[in-house]
């Protein structure tokens, strides 16, 4: 899903994610939508290591991605994120903060 963003919503993402903390580098990415290719800011985390996610992270955008009917094969892949062994999600509305 692609978001329009004000230079004011883009403020808020980079205060949200700790830009500040140069924990990611800020990128442009060309990403099709329908037949046409549109920039995309990504955040691309600078360190490389293996890390684990936060208790309920996995969930979350598991469960989101079940909302907005995203293909199965891709919440698939996201539920291997996890080292919980969680394997399923309860349904929310999409905003939800569980």
């Amino acid at each position: 899903m692609l978001w329009r963003l004000t230079p004011r919503d883009v403020a808020a993402l980079h205060a949200y994610e700790l830009l500040h903390k140069r924990l990611y580098d800020v990128r442009r990415l060309p990403v099709r939508s329908g037949a046409r290719l549109v920039p995309a800011m990504i955040y691309l985390l600078r360190r490389r290591a293996a890390g684990r996610p936060k208790p309920g992270y996995v969930e979350m955008i598991a469960a989101a991605a079940r909302a907005w009917e995203l293909p199965e094969p891709y919440i698939r892949s996201v539920t291997r994120w996890s080292n919980s062994r969680w394997t399923g999600t309860r349904v929310i509305d999409v905003g939800d903060i569980v």
